[in-house]
Parts: C-alpha cells; structure tokens; sequence
C-alpha cells in the first residue's frame, strides 16, 4: 500500500526489529502503522484523504451487500498474518463466514479478498511483491485499484497462481463474494475526484512559481541596469 520508511525521531519504535509474526501480532497497539516483512518490523505513512475515500467506498458497497447476504464479514486496515515471517496491513479485508468465526482480534489465516489502494511512492511493492506473497498465502481474490493510473484490476486464484478477471461495463462481479458486484461507476468518480485537485493544486503552485521566477529575473533585470548607471546620473 504505502513506502517503507523510518518512525519520526524520538517516537516509541519497534521499526527494523526482527521478530516473528506471533511476535508482531503480540505487541501493543500503537498509532504508528507496521507490517511485518521478511520477519522485520517496517513502518508506513498513513494513507492520505482521497486514498481513505476510495477504501471508505469500497467496504460500504460491501457492507451493504453483506446487510442484505451475511456471508461474512469486511474490516478495514488490520494486521494479517500471511506466513509465520510475514503480516501485511491490506486496506479492505472480506472473510467468509467460517474465516470469520475464527478470529480472535487477529487474522491469523489468508482472507478470502483483500484489496490494495496503491499509492505512487510504492507501486512495484503493492503490485509485485505483495501480489505475489497474497497468491502464495493462497488468497482467493485480490483488488488493485491505482487511482494515480485510474485502473482497476482484480486478480482470481485459479491453480495456485492470479489470473486477471476482464471486466467488461460499469460492474465486476466478485468470486471470493458470492453475489457481490462492485460497482466501478462510483469508484471512477473517485478517481475524477482524486485527480482533480491534484491537478488544480499542481497548475496553481507552477503558475506560482513561474510568476516567481519572472519578478526574480525581472529583478536582478534593474539591479544590474542600476549598477551600471554612474551614481548620481
């Protein structure tokens, strides 16, 4: 989902200690974000606002399917423990109903779907590595929604290994979610959303900066007609 990188200075860190998963889920809750990787503890930035959105999106249209069809349930940005070395922080988690039933505060087997908002500063992470360790674990279904890239690709285990679904319309008919579609129309305006001021933000600032420039050059322009005019002239 999101970079690795190093806790603020001075804050209470488990950051790059090794340690086992059982290790990792045992430690106290804490306001920094750590996932488990190759059994050492790394930290990672809190997802922005539109990358929150997006996730917020998502786990309502599932919630309100599962309302009407309870055959699970869906959480959000919790720890899951892939292999005895390795616990990653998926952004929406489903779990059947029998995966379910056998959680104890921490999902200790691979979820039935996991979805992956992918943020620019990690992308061959979230889309290569995590891919690859989320089809080993064996997990059914998995999400990866670019909204940088506007793209959406949703990955089905078949035989060990992800096939990617095509998706033809508006709609994308999950398998991991028995009689569930997500509707792509509403996570596309999203994406028009996330762009936007994005965009807006980044012509205004290099608008501004071009000005900036402009009354620099303009001023050193006078500076120097000023130092080569006599004093007094």
């Amino acid at each position: 989902m999101v970079v690795r990188i190093a806790p603020e200075p001075g804050a209470a860190s488990h950051f790059g200690l090794r340690m086992s998963a059982g290790e990792f889920l045992a430690l106290p809750e804490s306001h920094v974000r750590y996932e488990l990787v190759d059994g050492v503890a790394i930290v990672s930035p809190s997802p922005g606002f539109w990358h929150q959105k997006i996730v917020f999106e998502i786990c309502r249209q599932i919630d309100d399917h599962l309302r009407q069809h309870p055959v699970g349930e869906v959480v959000s940005d919790i720890d899951v423990k892939l292999r005895d070395d390795l616990v990653y922080r998926p952004d929406v988690v489903f779990l059947s109903a029998a995966k379910a039933a056998r959680v104890d505060e921490r999902i200790t087997e691979p979820p039935d779907l996991v979805v992956e908002v992918i943020s620019a500063d990690s992308r061959s992470f979230d889309t290569q590595t995590k891919r690859a360790d989320y089809e080993a674990a064996g997990v059914a279904e998995c999400w990866l929604i670019d909204p940088e890239r506007q793209s959406m690709r949703f990955l089905v285990l078949e035989g060990g290994r992800y096939r990617e679904a095509t998706v033809a319309g508006d709609k994308y008919a999950s398998v991991a979610l028995p009689g569930f579609e997500l509707d792509l129309g509403r996570d596309r305006r999203l994406f028009a959303a996330f762009q936007s001021p994005v965009s807006s933000e980044g012509d205004a600032l290099t608008s501004e900066l071009l000005e900036s420039n402009e009354r620099f050059r303009k001023l050193v322009a006078r500076s120097k007609a000023r130092a080569r005019t006599p004093f007094g002239a």
